[in-house]
């Protein structure tokens, strides 16, 4: 990660501006921005495959949580196409 995505992460992880991440922040935003991720990926690798993607993106696995992303089948890469 670029020094400046981190800047993101923490400012949006430090609601009350106080130049501080507690850890009910730190767990308020790992819940909703880290733990979907990790659901979803099956060999604990930090690092989401095609296998993995799919998941996240089927309704039919009942982890269907990025509905309105769709997976680019011709992509060398892994890419999301939003629709």
């Amino acid at each position: 990660m670029s020094s400046g995505e981190i800047r993101i992460i923490f400012r949006n992880a430090d609601r009350n501006k106080d130049n501080k991440v507690s850890f009910a922040e730190w767990a308020d935003f790992h819940n909703l921005f880290v733990a979907p991720f990790e659901m979803v990926d099956q060999r604990d690798e930090y690092w989401l495959d095609q296998a993995d993607l799919e998941m996240a993106v089927s309704p039919e696995t009942g982890e269907g949580w990025l509905d309105g992303f769709h997976l680019d089948e011709e992509a060398e890469d892994m890419e999301f196409l939003i629709t």
